[in-house]
């Protein structure tokens, strides 16, 4: 198991992949990996999960603050690969993430979950985590 950063067009056409599993209306690697640059060049990090050196989840955040929740870290996308999902791999990379949370005196780690989503909103129930908001949104196309 290796979790680090993930920063070089090598390991994001690497991860595109398993990010496209959670953001299936991008219909290609190149454009998850354009959209990959154009929000890391605005704060958005990418970590990366190996697991026996194969590529077997991703998420991406950034740290933020708010007037609702000071400073905080907002998880955008977490997804494990669906070859490797239900065996620890979730669980070890939120642990991670609320551990840099934490190291980065964030007050909170912030995430949304897709309605539908029932077996990540389990995941996230499980890890102790608490549903304190619904997200709405308005189709601006």
């Amino acid at each position: 198991m290796k979790i680090k950063q993930i920063i070089d067009d090598t390991d994001l056409a690497d991860f595109s992949s398993i990010m496209m599993e959670l953001r299936t209306h991008i219909d290609t690697h190149e454009e998850i990996v354009k959209r990959m640059h154009t929000q890391m060049s605005t704060g958005y990090c990418l970590l990366g999960y190996w697991e026996n050196d194969l590529p077997a989840a991703v998420a991406g955040y950034r740290v933020q603050e708010s007037l609702t929740h000071g400073k905080y870290m907002c998880v955008d996308d977490f997804v494990v690969s669906s070859v490797v999902r239900n065996k620890g791999i979730g669980s070890k990379l939120l642990d991670y993430l609320l551990h840099l949370a934490s190291h980065e005196n964030c007050n909170k780690l912030v995430l949304d979950s897709a309605m539908s989503n029932h077996l990540a909103q389990r995941f996230y129930y499980g890890k102790n985590m608490k549903a304190t908001a619904l997200h709405f949104s308005y189709d601006l196309n």
